[in-house]
This record gives structure tokens, sequence and C-alpha cells, in this order.
């Protein structure tokens, strides 16, 4: 049995999770550089929409992964 995964571009109904697992990737990854001022400072600058400029522009690409089960 294999996972079945698909890679597609990014919908504006992406943006949510976009920035939620790029939330906590840097929560993750800064979590010994960053004290909890700057981590705060950081996230409230962190907007959902910021993501619609990349799914927008033609000379960008931002993909997602889907999970659709096993096969």
């Amino acid at each position: 049995m294999s996972l079945l995964t698909i890679l597609r571009p990014a919908t504006e109904k992406d943006c949510q999770a976009i920035h939620n697992a790029h939330l906590h990737a840097v929560q993750y990854a800064c979590i010994r550089s960053y004290d909890e001022t700057i981590m705060h400072a950081w996230e409230s600058l962190l907007d959902i929409n910021s993501y619609l400029e990349t799914i927008s522009d033609k000379n960008k690409a931002l993909w997602v992964v889907e999970y659709k089960g096993l096969m």
C-alpha cells in the first residue's frame, strides 16, 4: 500500500492552512533563537492574506500538498 500525494497550486481557500504551517514551522525552528517577545512581534506581522499576492502572481508559484489516503 502507498500513500497517494498530490501537489497542486495553492488557492485562496488554502491561505489559512498555509498560515498555520508557516506559523508552526517558525515557532518550532526558532524556539531556541527567539524569546517570547520577539515571537509575538513576528506573529503579529504574519497576515493570512499575505499569501494572496503570491497565489495571484503568474510569475510565482505556491504549492500545496494533499494527501488522498492509502491506495
